[in-house]
């Protein structure tokens, strides 16, 4: 009777365990036009903050979003300041996108990749993922919050299995092959998060649009 009392709990822990989702950080890198960018992912419940880094590795940009309240706060770490981000949603027209699913499949970073291979010859572009399955249900939320023109964003919301799914590299090319851009994962520290992360400092002066 105990034991069994023990594994109820136990599988209802597991089960609150993954219902809370990721937390912890992602880091990744943007190579476009021979110049990387450096950027970090800490995420928390309904919390995102991403951080932008230059070269010399001090931090340029901080976003904070929440994704219940579908809300982006900019922040200034240089002039001490932040604004709200009114974002739309792209005007571009998603109808001839086509999604495969390729039986391709590879280990990055240890993890378990899939690829998926997303195009639009209307708009002349092809973005290629290797996607890993785990607790990343904020990833497409953010997306959504975020509303990015990009197609490395726009193209990973035409997957309707996106869900949970996280893209490990990804790379976008013309429908010649031309790379234009390419995100990668460089480190994923899932953790719990000790510190203040999500909230605009006090100094910090609001700067209205």
């Amino acid at each position: 009777m105990k034991f069994r009392t023990l594994l109820i709990i136990f599988i209802s822990s597991l089960t609150f365990a993954n219902a809370q989702g990721y937390e912890g950080t992602i880091e990744f890198n943007k190579l476009k036009k021979g110049k990387v960018s450096s950027y970090i992912y800490y995420v928390k419940g309904d919390f995102v903050r991403l951080e932008e880094y230059g070269t010399n590795k001090t931090i340029v940009d901080i976003a904070l979003i929440n994704l219940k309240e579908k809300k982006v706060y900019l922040l200034s770490p240089e002039r001490k300041s932040y604004m709200i981000l009114n974002t739309m949603y792209s005007s571009k027209d998603m109808s001839k996108t086509r999604v495969e699913m390729k039986n391709e499949s590879k280990t990055i970073m240890g993890r378990s990749c899939k690829k998926w291979v997303v195009s639009n010859p209307d708009l002349n572009a092809t973005v290629t993922y290797w996607v890993t399955k785990g607790n990343f249900d904020f990833f497409v939320q953010l997306l959504d919050v975020l509303r990015r023109k990009d197609y490395q964003s726009l193209f990973f919301q035409q997957v309707p299995e996106a869900q949970g799914y996280f893209p490990m590299v990804s790379t976008w090319t013309d429908m010649n092959g031309v790379q234009i851009e390419q995100l990668e994962v460089t480190k994923i520290d899932e953790r719990v998060l000790r510190g203040n992360f999500f909230t605009i400092p006090e100094d910090y002066e609001e700067i209205k649009n």
